[in-house]
Protein backbone atom coordinates (compact mmCIF):
# COMPACT_ATOMS: atom_id res chain seq x y z
CA UNK A 1 0.00 0.00 0.00
CA UNK A 2 1.30 3.25 -0.77
CA UNK A 3 1.68 6.34 1.26
CA UNK A 4 -0.91 8.07 -0.72
CA UNK A 5 -3.94 5.51 0.34
CA UNK A 6 -3.52 6.44 4.02
CA UNK A 7 -4.09 8.90 6.30
CA UNK A 8 -1.57 10.14 8.40
CA UNK A 9 -3.17 11.60 11.70
CA UNK A 10 -0.58 13.16 14.15
CA UNK A 11 -1.05 14.53 17.76
CA UNK A 12 1.45 16.58 19.12
CA UNK A 13 1.39 16.99 22.78
CA UNK A 14 2.42 20.47 23.07
CA UNK A 15 3.28 19.99 27.10
CA UNK A 16 5.74 17.70 25.86
CA UNK A 17 9.06 18.06 27.06
CA UNK A 18 9.94 19.44 23.94
CA UNK A 19 6.37 19.43 22.43
CA UNK A 20 6.70 23.47 21.02
CA UNK A 21 9.70 22.74 19.33
CA UNK A 22 8.51 19.59 17.76
CA UNK A 23 5.18 21.18 16.66
CA UNK A 24 7.63 24.22 14.52
CA UNK A 25 9.51 21.55 12.74
CA UNK A 26 6.75 19.26 11.75
CA UNK A 27 4.60 21.59 10.14
CA UNK A 28 7.81 22.84 8.39
CA UNK A 29 8.52 18.95 7.39
CA UNK A 30 5.10 18.13 6.54
CA UNK A 31 4.37 21.15 4.01
CA UNK A 32 7.40 19.83 2.14
CA UNK A 33 5.63 16.04 1.92
CA UNK A 34 3.39 14.79 -0.13
CA UNK A 35 1.54 13.27 2.50
CA UNK A 36 -1.98 13.11 3.28
CA UNK A 37 -2.68 14.25 6.99
CA UNK A 38 -4.19 15.86 9.39
CA UNK A 39 -2.53 17.73 12.30
CA UNK A 40 -3.86 18.55 16.18
CA UNK A 41 -2.86 19.94 18.77
CA UNK A 42 -3.13 19.55 22.82
CA UNK A 43 -4.38 22.40 24.81
CA UNK A 44 -5.13 23.09 28.34
CA UNK A 45 -8.76 21.98 27.56
CA UNK A 46 -8.04 19.50 24.78
CA UNK A 47 -6.11 16.16 25.27
CA UNK A 48 -5.40 13.35 23.85
CA UNK A 49 -8.15 11.46 24.43
CA UNK A 50 -10.10 14.35 22.92
CA UNK A 51 -8.50 14.48 19.78
CA UNK A 52 -9.43 10.50 19.51
CA UNK A 53 -12.91 10.88 20.14
CA UNK A 54 -12.99 13.81 17.41
CA UNK A 55 -11.40 11.71 14.81
CA UNK A 56 -12.81 8.39 15.31
CA UNK A 57 -15.61 8.25 13.35
CA UNK A 58 -13.24 9.58 10.16
CA UNK A 59 -10.38 7.17 10.73
CA UNK A 60 -10.20 3.74 7.99
CA UNK A 61 -8.31 0.65 9.42
CA UNK A 62 -5.30 1.71 6.69
CA UNK A 63 -4.84 5.27 8.70
CA UNK A 64 -1.74 5.98 10.96
CA UNK A 65 -2.05 8.17 14.43
CA UNK A 66 1.26 9.14 15.32
CA UNK A 67 2.25 10.30 18.72
CA UNK A 68 3.95 13.52 19.02
CA UNK A 69 5.38 13.58 22.27
CA UNK A 70 7.30 11.54 24.90
CA UNK A 71 6.60 7.78 26.19
CA UNK A 72 4.23 8.80 28.33
CA UNK A 73 1.96 11.03 25.63
CA UNK A 74 2.34 7.52 23.56
CA UNK A 75 1.07 5.49 26.20
CA UNK A 76 -1.99 8.19 26.66
CA UNK A 77 -2.37 7.75 23.02
CA UNK A 78 -2.66 4.41 23.16
CA UNK A 79 -5.07 4.34 26.24
CA UNK A 80 -7.27 6.80 24.11
CA UNK A 81 -7.25 4.45 21.27
CA UNK A 82 -8.29 0.86 23.18
CA UNK A 83 -11.28 2.84 25.07
CA UNK A 84 -12.39 3.56 21.87
CA UNK A 85 -12.05 0.27 20.63
CA UNK A 86 -9.68 1.60 17.54
CA UNK A 87 -6.82 -0.88 16.16
CA UNK A 88 -4.72 1.41 14.16
CA UNK A 89 -1.13 1.05 14.10
CA UNK A 90 0.72 3.76 16.08
CA UNK A 91 3.44 5.65 14.90
CA UNK A 92 5.92 7.56 17.37
CA UNK A 93 8.00 10.89 16.64
CA UNK A 94 9.91 12.37 19.54
CA UNK A 95 9.06 15.01 21.71
CA UNK A 96 9.86 14.09 25.36
CA UNK A 97 12.65 13.79 27.77
CA UNK A 98 13.28 10.02 27.89
CA UNK A 99 11.67 8.60 24.65
CA UNK A 100 12.45 5.32 25.63
CA UNK A 101 10.06 3.58 23.25
CA UNK A 102 11.91 4.18 20.11
CA UNK A 103 15.27 3.80 21.11
CA UNK A 104 14.07 0.20 21.67
CA UNK A 105 13.45 0.42 18.31
CA UNK A 106 16.65 1.90 17.08
CA UNK A 107 14.88 5.00 15.80
CA UNK A 108 17.00 8.18 15.96
CA UNK A 109 15.61 10.43 18.87
CA UNK A 110 16.87 13.49 16.34
CA UNK A 111 13.31 14.60 15.06
CA UNK A 112 14.35 15.47 11.08
CA UNK A 113 15.72 11.47 11.40
CA UNK A 114 12.73 10.13 13.00
CA UNK A 115 10.32 11.52 10.62
CA UNK A 116 11.94 10.46 7.61
CA UNK A 117 12.17 6.84 8.94
CA UNK A 118 8.64 7.00 9.35
CA UNK A 119 7.86 7.71 5.69
CA UNK A 120 9.79 4.93 5.19
CA UNK A 121 7.65 2.03 7.22
CA UNK A 122 5.74 -0.09 4.81
CA UNK A 123 4.31 -2.67 7.43
CA UNK A 124 3.36 -2.61 10.94
CA UNK A 125 4.82 -4.28 13.69
CA UNK A 126 3.35 -5.65 16.97
CA UNK A 127 4.94 -5.74 20.15
CA UNK A 128 3.95 -6.66 23.48
CA UNK A 129 1.73 -3.70 25.80
CA UNK A 130 0.67 -4.32 29.52
CA UNK A 131 -2.79 -4.09 30.94
CA UNK A 132 -2.63 -2.87 34.18
CA UNK A 133 -5.64 -3.58 36.47
CA UNK A 134 -6.88 -2.32 40.51
CA UNK A 135 -10.36 -2.37 42.23
CA UNK A 136 -11.41 1.06 39.85
CA UNK A 137 -9.41 1.61 36.99
CA UNK A 138 -7.58 -0.34 34.37
CA UNK A 139 -4.41 1.44 31.81
CA UNK A 140 -2.47 0.14 29.43
CA UNK A 141 1.30 0.79 29.23
CA UNK A 142 4.03 0.65 26.91
CA UNK A 143 7.25 0.70 28.22
CA UNK A 144 7.09 -0.26 31.84
CA UNK A 145 5.85 0.48 35.22
CA UNK A 146 7.13 0.23 38.64
CA UNK A 147 7.63 1.22 42.04
CA UNK A 148 10.61 2.07 44.14
CA UNK A 149 13.68 4.18 42.55
CA UNK A 150 12.08 4.53 39.19
CA UNK A 151 8.76 6.22 40.56
CA UNK A 152 10.91 8.13 43.07
CA UNK A 153 12.74 9.79 40.28
CA UNK A 154 9.52 10.52 38.05
CA UNK A 155 8.06 11.89 40.88
CA UNK A 156 10.85 14.50 41.52
CA UNK A 157 10.89 15.20 37.87
CA UNK A 158 7.01 15.71 37.75
CA UNK A 159 7.06 17.82 40.39
CA UNK A 160 9.82 20.56 39.11
CA UNK A 161 9.44 21.54 35.79
CA UNK A 162 12.60 23.08 35.91
CA UNK A 163 13.99 19.44 36.07
CA UNK A 164 12.48 18.36 32.30
CA UNK A 165 14.99 20.44 30.23
CA UNK A 166 17.27 18.48 30.16
CA UNK A 167 16.95 15.24 27.77
CA UNK A 168 18.11 12.38 29.28
CA UNK A 169 20.05 14.36 31.69
CA UNK A 170 17.27 15.21 32.78
CA UNK A 171 16.84 11.97 34.97
CA UNK A 172 20.94 12.26 36.36
CA UNK A 173 19.86 14.33 39.76
CA UNK A 174 17.11 12.83 40.67
CA UNK A 175 18.32 9.06 40.32
CA UNK A 176 20.97 10.26 42.74
CA UNK A 177 18.72 11.71 45.08
CA UNK A 178 16.51 8.51 44.82
CA UNK A 179 19.68 6.13 45.48
CA UNK A 180 19.53 7.87 49.19
CA UNK A 181 16.24 8.48 49.65
CA UNK A 182 14.24 5.33 48.95
CA UNK A 183 13.89 3.05 51.44
CA UNK A 184 13.20 -0.52 50.79
CA UNK A 185 10.21 -2.58 51.10
CA UNK A 186 8.22 -5.70 50.85
CA UNK A 187 6.11 -6.84 47.50
CA UNK A 188 4.24 -9.77 46.98
CA UNK A 189 4.00 -10.96 43.37
CA UNK A 190 2.03 -13.99 42.28
CA UNK A 191 2.29 -16.04 39.05
CA UNK A 192 0.49 -18.56 37.86
CA UNK A 193 -0.70 -19.36 41.84
CA UNK A 194 2.87 -19.08 42.71
CA UNK A 195 3.71 -16.61 45.25
CA UNK A 196 7.22 -15.08 45.72
CA UNK A 197 7.30 -12.67 48.78
CA UNK A 198 9.67 -9.63 47.98
CA UNK A 199 11.78 -8.51 50.79
CA UNK A 200 13.34 -5.03 51.43
CA UNK A 201 13.84 -4.25 47.61
CA UNK A 202 14.10 -0.65 46.95
CA UNK A 203 12.52 -1.16 43.32
CA UNK A 204 10.57 -3.14 41.31
CA UNK A 205 9.74 -2.81 37.49
CA UNK A 206 7.64 -4.92 34.86
CA UNK A 207 8.70 -3.85 31.57
CA UNK A 208 8.52 -4.87 27.84
CA UNK A 209 11.53 -2.88 27.12
CA UNK A 210 15.14 -3.47 28.04
CA UNK A 211 15.53 0.90 28.85
CA UNK A 212 14.34 3.32 31.47
CA UNK A 213 15.16 7.30 31.70
CA UNK A 214 16.44 8.00 28.28
CA UNK A 215 18.51 4.70 27.23
CA UNK A 216 19.28 3.37 30.31
CA UNK A 217 19.94 -0.21 30.03
CA UNK A 218 17.90 -2.12 33.05
CA UNK A 219 17.57 -5.16 30.89
CA UNK A 220 19.37 -5.31 27.59
CA UNK A 221 18.12 -8.67 26.92
CA UNK A 222 14.40 -7.59 27.02
CA UNK A 223 12.67 -9.21 23.97
CA UNK A 224 9.11 -6.57 23.17
CA UNK A 225 7.50 -9.09 21.18
CA UNK A 226 7.93 -11.73 22.71
CA UNK A 227 3.92 -12.21 24.93
CA UNK A 228 6.27 -11.42 28.51
CA UNK A 229 7.07 -9.17 31.08
CA UNK A 230 9.87 -9.06 32.06
CA UNK A 231 9.65 -8.68 36.04
CA UNK A 232 12.94 -7.35 37.80
CA UNK A 233 13.21 -6.89 41.14
CA UNK A 234 16.04 -7.48 44.33
CA UNK A 235 16.53 -8.69 47.82
CA UNK A 236 18.09 -7.40 50.96
CA UNK A 237 20.42 -4.74 49.21
CA UNK A 238 23.01 -3.09 51.21
CA UNK A 239 23.59 0.23 49.71
CA UNK A 240 26.98 -0.84 48.51
CA UNK A 241 25.04 -3.64 46.66
CA UNK A 242 22.97 -0.66 45.63
CA UNK A 243 26.00 1.50 44.51
CA UNK A 244 27.66 -1.60 42.50
CA UNK A 245 24.45 -2.04 40.28
CA UNK A 246 24.42 1.53 39.59
CA UNK A 247 28.25 0.87 38.45
CA UNK A 248 27.14 -2.27 36.57
CA UNK A 249 24.23 -0.49 34.74
CA UNK A 250 26.35 2.02 32.97
CA UNK A 251 30.01 -0.23 32.87
CA UNK A 252 29.42 -3.63 31.69
CA UNK A 253 25.37 -3.75 31.87
CA UNK A 254 25.06 -7.04 33.47
CA UNK A 255 23.58 -6.04 36.66
CA UNK A 256 21.53 -8.74 36.12
CA UNK A 257 24.19 -11.01 37.19
CA UNK A 258 24.50 -9.93 40.30
CA UNK A 259 23.40 -12.33 43.29
CA UNK A 260 20.77 -10.14 44.77
CA UNK A 261 18.86 -9.04 41.95
CA UNK A 262 15.75 -11.20 39.94
CA UNK A 263 14.03 -11.60 37.11
CA UNK A 264 11.30 -13.91 35.92
CA UNK A 265 9.07 -13.35 33.01
CA UNK A 266 5.42 -14.02 32.91
CA UNK A 267 2.10 -13.31 30.76
CA UNK A 268 0.01 -12.66 34.06
CA UNK A 269 1.20 -11.28 37.40
CA UNK A 270 -0.62 -9.77 40.54
CA UNK A 271 1.65 -7.60 42.72
CA UNK A 272 0.92 -6.30 46.53
CA UNK A 273 3.21 -3.17 47.58
CA UNK A 274 2.59 -3.64 51.11
CA UNK A 275 3.60 0.11 51.90
CA UNK A 276 3.40 3.81 50.39
CA UNK A 277 5.82 3.72 47.92
CA UNK A 278 6.22 5.70 44.24
CA UNK A 279 4.71 4.54 40.96
CA UNK A 280 5.79 5.08 37.72
CA UNK A 281 4.14 4.11 34.69
CA UNK A 282 5.92 5.18 30.66
CA UNK A 283 7.58 7.81 32.89
CA UNK A 284 4.77 9.52 34.02
CA UNK A 285 3.82 9.61 37.79
CA UNK A 286 0.99 7.98 39.70
CA UNK A 287 1.69 9.30 42.99
CA UNK A 288 2.58 7.44 46.35
CA UNK A 289 0.35 4.57 47.46
CA UNK A 290 -0.10 0.84 48.47
CA UNK A 291 -1.22 -0.41 45.85
CA UNK A 292 -2.27 -4.13 44.30
CA UNK A 293 -2.21 -4.46 40.74
CA UNK A 294 -3.01 -7.02 37.91
CA UNK A 295 -0.62 -7.10 35.17
CA UNK A 296 -1.58 -9.15 31.59
CA UNK A 297 0.52 -9.11 28.30
CA UNK A 298 -1.72 -8.06 25.49
CA UNK A 299 -0.48 -6.76 22.26
CA UNK A 300 -0.37 -3.27 20.09
CA UNK A 301 0.17 -2.69 16.01
CA UNK A 302 3.13 0.07 15.82
CA UNK A 303 4.31 2.31 12.90
CA UNK A 304 7.55 2.01 13.71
Amino acid sequence: MKQADRRYYFIINIFANRGSEASDKLSRLLKQSKLDYKLFKTSRHYNIKDIVQKIQDSLHNRDIIISVGGDGSLGDLVQALKEAGLSNPVGVLPAGAGNDFIRAHQVSTKFEEAFDHLLQVQEPVVNDLILVENAKDKAYVVNSIGAGIDGRVIASISQDKSKQKFGPLTYLAPAVEALFYQSPFDARIKILGREIEVKKTPIILFMNHGSFGGGIQINPQADPTDGFMNIIFAKDLSFWDLLTLVVKIFTSKDQLSHPKVYQVRAKQVEVQVRSNEYWQADGESLGSNQQTYKLSSLKQSYWI
